[in-house]
């Protein structure tokens, strides 16, 4: 039974109090009303509009390192120390099982090191309540931590490449640890 609110279903919230918790998948479909396009009105049909799954997922068991987007800037708001303005990478770090889905409950503390010419600029996490640095430990930039947040973090980082640099100095490498989990690793060339 749906029980919506009492203010006409503009808050657009519903719950489902009879069902309970059953590790497995959970699938929900939208259908929508066909409408003329002359009157606006409902035809009484309905169609597809939109698909969601959900699947349990097993305890927290590895990082993964995605590159998520990859960009040239030539900002001025950039760290005056950059010779050349040079690329800047979001990598999203997230915590998966076993079967490799993200675990939305996992909130482990990742540890990142670099190796390469580059530069760790931040970290984030998507918690507002986290009061957790976002800036990098000072030893060079090479390092820092962050928490996940519902299975995922973010790292941003920039090169310090010139055009000078031989491929194999253009080689970015990111290792991400955190206790009991297996590690993560993500390279590139900028």
């Amino acid at each position: 039974p749906i029980e919506p609110s009492t203010n006409n279903l503009k808050c657009r919230h519903v719950e489902w109090k009879a069902v309970s918790y059953v590790p497995g998948t959970l699938i929900a479909v939208a259908y929508k009303n066909r409408e003329s396009k002359r009157s606006g009105h409902s035809q009484g049909s309905l169609y597809f509009h939109a698909k969601h799954i959900i699947q349990t997922t097993g305890e927290p068991l590895a990082i993964r390192l995605l590159m998520d987007f990859p960009a040239t800037s030539r900002d001025s708001t950039l760290p005056n120390n950059f010779s050349v303005a040079g690329d800047i990478v979001l990598i999203r770090v997230e915590i998966v099982d076993k079967s490799g889905m993200l675990v939305p409950t996992a909130n482990n503390k990742v540890y990142f090191e670099m190796k390469g010419h580059g530069k760790f600029l931040g970290f984030g996490n998507g918690n507002p309540s986290s009061h957790e640095s976002d800036k990098p430990f000072k030893n060079g930039f090479k390092q820092g931590s962050r928490s996940a947040f519902n299975g995922l973090a973010r790292v941003v980082v920039a090169s310090k490449v010139t055009p000078q640099f031989s491929e194999s100095e253009r080689l970015i490498e990111i290792f991400a640890t955190a206790d009991g989990l297996k590690p993560g690793r993500i390279t590139w060339n900028f």
